[in-house]
């Protein structure tokens, strides 16, 4: 399912951010991209795409390269394997996060604010990376955000309060 809540301000992003944390910890079945959780400066980024997943699963060093490989090659960044984080732009960073969602094998993905995450310049490649991404998503953004979403099929919308009452379900 492709979910929207939208919220009113930064403290109740703050507040479903700290949730999905915990309910991550608990489960481990969602991937959490947002600004506030950076790739590490130090790290290149085939570094930054396994350590992730190696962190929460088990396999090979050589078969997370593996599959990195193929979704950098499936986006265009197969130049970028051994670049560091201020060598990339912020869309690429965004692949980056969000790839590194692929590796670790999660269920559903939670997109904090995407639009504050990228330069307005890449916002359209995000608007056609959300049309045409096929997995379960949430996209947590400001209400005012709504109108640059609207254009995403089977994209529900829902209030912060609604999805809080729902159960946070992703």
């Amino acid at each position: 399912m492709k979910s929207l809540v939208l919220v009113k301000n930064k403290e109740e992003e703050t507040v479903i951010v700290n949730k999905l944390i915990t309910y991550n910890e608990e489960n481990l079945n969602i991937f959490i991209i947002a600004e506030q959780l950076p790739l590490i400066s130090n790290l290149s980024v085939i570094e930054n795409m396994i350590l992730p997943a190696s962190y929460h699963r088990h396999k090979k060093i050589v078969e997370y390269i593996d599959i990195a490989h193929r979704y950098l090659s499936e986006y265009g960044l197969e130049n970028r394997i051994y670049a560091r984080k201020g060598d990339l732009n912020s869309y690429e960073i965004f692949l980056i996060k969000y790839i590194s969602s692929k590796i670790s094998e999660v269920d559903n993905i939670a997109f904090i604010s995407p639009l504050n995450s990228v330069d307005v310049m890449y916002h359209g490649n995000l608007y056609d990376f959300f049309k045409n991404c096929n997995e379960n998503y949430l996209i947590l953004d400001y209400n005012e955000s709504y109108n640059k979403y609207k254009n995403i099929n089977g994209l529900l919308k829902m209030e912060f309060d609604e999805w809080l009452i729902q159960g946070l379900k992703v």
